[in-house]
């Protein structure tokens, strides 16, 4: 694990991340993908069960250098591997605390085994009993080139922390405008340190908590510089 931190505020880098592939009547679903959660590349593409070879992609953040001193938002910010070659749209959902499966590992998780997954009644195949709905990134743009973040600031991320102190977070590709491609989002192995998965914990400084609450469920989109705009959407 990675981790920086400043006066009131934390800097974690994902100590576990992979992909999970649905494969619609194929064998897939049993296998673990991402060479074992090594590649520095995570795939995502959906959404299930309409897309029958779908790619689900799971976070796992080591939260034991974080306190609610240093504040209950956090941001997560993706950052696209390669070429983006359709205009990809992504949700985020966090595990719920004590969910089966929250121990999970980078080089066992496999569809049929992941937490929170497999409900075929869902319009993501999520459980809403182990996950919880944060909101939705903002747009990845066709055509963005590899090093384009995009960022999700949600609230209260002390309530899903687990009992070994990890934090799993969920994106799911919700829709996506060629159904061919899927989008590929670096992983903590990616050889660029600053594409890396990373979970921002912080405290507002006194003079912009009115601003950063009001923040809360917006979305990033950032080529080097940010630029921030709303995509609230079921925030807790």
């Amino acid at each position: 694990m990675f981790a920086s931190s400043t006066s009131a505020a934390v800097t974690l880098t994902s100590v576990e991340d992979n992909y999970v592939f649905y494969q619609s009547g194929g064998t897939g679903a049993g296998l673990v993908q991402g060479n074992g959660g090594a590649d520095g590349s995570l795939q995502g593409k959906g959404p299930a069960p309409t897309q029958g070879n779908a790619r689900t992609m799971y976070f796992k953040f080591d939260t034991s250098s974080a306190t609610p001193a240093d504040g209950n938002l956090a941001t997560l910010t993706l950052t696209a591997s390669s070429t983006v070659t359709a205009e990809f749209s992504l949700a985020l959902f966090a595990l719920n605390q004590d969910a089966t499966g929250f121990d999970w590992s980078e080089n066992a998780i496999t569809w049929n085994n992941s937490p929170g997954l497999g409900i075929t009644t869902d319009p993501y195949m999520l459980d809403p009993s182990a996950t919880t709905s944060l909101g939705s990134f903002p747009t990845l743009l066709n055509n963005s080139s590899a090093g384009t973040s995009i960022s999700f600031t949600f609230e209260n991320w002390q309530d899903y922390v687990q009992s070994d102190g990890t934090l799993t977070l969920i994106a799911v590709v919700v829709s996506q405008s060629s159904a061919t491609p899927a989008v590929l989002i670096a992983s903590s192995e990616n050889g660029d340190a600053d594409y890396r998965p990373e979970l921002f914990i912080s405290v507002p400084e006194p003079g912009r908590v009115l601003l950063l609450l009001t923040a809360i469920g917006w979305g990033c989109f950032r080529r080097r510089r940010t630029t921030c705009w709303n995509s609230f959407s079921g925030v807790k």
